[in-house]
């Protein structure tokens, strides 16, 4: 949603048309890093959020446009689906994790091994 360079926006229809045709199983995710704060209150287009039953998942940066600390983000799934996006560690980031996702993960392991 929103490229860094561009502010590109891929819509998801034609994208899935091809993807329906390879795949009897998938997952859409919504990479709203860098246009998450800004296009869904500028855009009347609504097929980027979770009205769009395609939609499982979406991300938005708060470090890119909101200029607040890295590792500042949010993630949304669809109930039942957490457990698919669940990774021992995100090999990009050189440091501790700090997010929710990654404070409850070491609570999790710290509680129940």
């Amino acid at each position: 949603m929103g490229t860094t360079m561009f502010g590109s926006v891929d819509l998801p229809k034609e994208i899935l048309e091809v993807v329906k045709k390879q795949y009897k199983d998938y997952f859409v995710h919504v990479d709203a890093a860098f246009g998450g704060f800004n296009y869904p209150f500028t855009s009347d287009a609504t097929d980027l959020s979770f009205k769009n039953k395609e939609i499982c998942s979406i991300t938005i940066d708060g470090h890119k446009i909101l200029q607040a600390p890295y590792g500042t983000g949010i993630f949304l799934c669809r109930k039942g689906l957490i457990e698919y996006s669940q990774t021992q560690e995100a090999a990009y980031v050189q440091r501790t994790d700090f997010t929710l996702c990654g404070i409850a993960r070491v609570l999790m392991q710290s509680l129940f091994g």
